[in-house]
């Protein structure tokens, strides 16, 4: 199973850690997993799961 460190998740959302954070206040992003002594990661599959629940831009959005 794909775990992101955090590193490798901001690549792959192309996100901020400022973003990062923000979803996982407000936009019930999944948890860190603690992987051992300092280290966290994200489980692939959950972070999969909870993008394909967010609503996708369309090419008109932002064309006013």
């Amino acid at each position: 199973m794909l775990i992101y460190r955090k590193k490798s998740l901001l690549q792959v959302l192309e996100i901020s850690e400022t973003t990062l954070r923000r979803w996982m206040r407000e936009e019930d992003f999944p948890p860190a997993r603690r992987l051992g002594g300092r280290a966290i990661g994200w489980m692939a599959p959950e972070v999969q799961a909870w993008l394909d629940t967010r609503p996708m831009a369309t090419p008109e959005d932002g064309d006013d």
